[in-house]
């Protein structure tokens, strides 16, 4: 008698427990700030360090600086497959209706926009259809989720489920945005500075590195000047604005970030904090 009952009491755990996450996430507030998740692994730390505002970042850069190994992006002596992964954090930029958009809190990896600049013009700069887009929702998702965890994953529009912030969101105040631009800084990794070569800005702007969009740069002059730039896209900068560069930069960073069916998930631990982020897990 009881197995009869079994499926249907797991059930209803899974049902409560997703009840609570609705109640414990909210999107930004103004005055409260984010609330912080942990969901999925990927390589972060080698030696320990955490990305932070002070003059770490700007080390790794300079070690990397001296110390690369020719013609790769990364400082010798770092096997990029041997770095363990961590949990990756994020914020909960907004939440309605069981769905939870995030965004990862550091820069994970850097990455072209895309290889080629014909290319890119070619395709209309349609980041859905660029090489950054494809390794999102291909290499990093396959090694940052496990299947459950992907199945939490919404796909958005026609960018599939793991993208890059538009250049609107990062002027969106609902989201924690707006006109203050240090809003937009973001800090890359240990793994993705030492390991994978992201760009640092100097000390004096604060150490953090600039991450791609996914817009086109706005071509306001006609086609033929030479100031005519069509295979640009648009990136954070130094002082937080956003900006332009080719899409081939190897060196800009990609910042993930996706939606999430919370009915699939269960917060197991965690305040919310940046400190002691609430850890969701996925029934496998």
């Amino acid at each position: 008698m009881l197995r009869k009952w079994i499926p249907a009491l797991l059930a209803l755990l899974l049902l409560f427990s997703s009840a609570a996450a609705e109640e414990e996430l909210r999107g930004y507030d103004a005055e409260a700030g984010y609330i912080y998740v942990t969901l999925g692994e990927y390589p972060q730390v080698i030696d320990g360090g955490i990305p932070d505002d002070g003059t770490q970042a700007w080390r790794w850069r300079k070690s990397f600086q001296k110390n690369k190994v020719p013609g790769e992006m990364r400082e010798e002596g770092i096997d990029r497959d041997t770095v363990e992964p961590s949990p990756i954090l994020w914020r909960v930029l907004r939440f309605e209706e069981g769905q939870a958009f995030l965004l990862s809190e550091y820069i994970l990896f850097p990455s072209p926009a895309h290889s080629s600049t014909k290319e890119y013009e070619a395709i209309g700069n349609d980041f859905s259809q660029t090489d950054l887009s494809r390794i999102l929702n291909g290499e990093f998702m396959e090694k940052a989720f496990t299947e459950a965890e992907q199945n939490a994953i919404i796909p958005y529009e026609t960018l599939g489920k793991v993208f890059i912030l538009s250049t609107a969101d990062l002027k969106d105040p609902d989201i924690g945005f707006g006109k203050n631009k240090k809003t937009r800084k973001a800090w890359a990794t240990e793994y993705a500075i030492r390991a994978c070569g992201a760009f640092v800005y100097q000390t004096t702007n604060g150490n953090h590195s600039p991450y791609w969009t996914r817009d086109k740069y706005p071509n306001k002059v006609k086609k033929g000047s030479p100031d005519y730039n069509p295979h640009a896209a648009q990136c954070t900068k130094a002082d937080g604005s956003v900006g332009y560069y080719s899409c081939t930069n190897p060196e800009e960073g990609a910042r993930p970030a996706l939606y999430l069916d919370i009915a699939k998930l269960k917060i197991t631990e965690g305040d919310g904090t940046k400190e002691n982020p609430f850890r969701l897990s996925a029934e496998e």
